[in-house]
């Protein structure tokens, strides 16, 4: 309440609560409700970017080991022609040197490219996933599907199989 003196009289004015108050109080909470949508609108497209980034350097590495894997596949189709060679070599150019230094390129040749091992399954049981049968033979006191002759070598990068071995199982 307010008193206002005027001359001899007093007068009582009641103030009234200003009505102003109410539009700025709703636009106040509409501009909190905003400031909440954005700032979690902002910290999922954040959290978003974020998973972008990761999983394109994850692709990038993927990229990376499947060209490693193309370029490997297309390396041991070489290597299998060298060792073939090897084995038809005439034994009067065993030794000649440059034979020699020829074999020895060979030798290194596998152990250059990292993560490449050479698997040898010969008496192993069968495995589809990494090996492709391609006969079976009767061998009297061996059980079924054991792998008795390896026709291609099977090859694994960083520990995944990228050319099974081509094999000759039990019956």
């Amino acid at each position: 309440m307010k008193y206002k003196i005027m001359g001899n009289k007093t007068q009582v004015k009641k103030e009234k609560k200003p009505k102003a108050l109410e539009p700025l109080k709703a636009r106040l909470a509409e501009a909190e409700k905003l400031r909440d949508e954005y700032l979690n609108g902002w910290q999922r497209a954040k959290a978003d970017y974020i998973n972008l980034k990761k999983g394109e350097s994850e692709r990038a590495a993927d990229s990376i080991k499947y060209f490693n894997k193309d370029w490997v596949l297309r390396i041991l189709g070489l290597y299998d022609n060298l060792e073939m060679a090897e084995s038809h070599l005439p034994d009067g150019l065993k030794n000649n040197e440059w034979v020699k230094a020829v074999l020895a390129i060979q030798n290194q040749f596998l152990e250059s490219i990292e993560g490449l091992e050479e698997i040898n399954p010969i008496g192993q049981p069968f495995n589809p996933q990494e090996h492709e049968a391609v006969e079976q033979v009767e061998v009297e006191g061996k059980e079924p599907d054991i792998i008795v002759e390896v026709l291609q070598k099977e090859y694994k990068l960083n520990d995944q199989v990228i050319r099974p071995a081509k094999v000759k199982v039990t019956k």
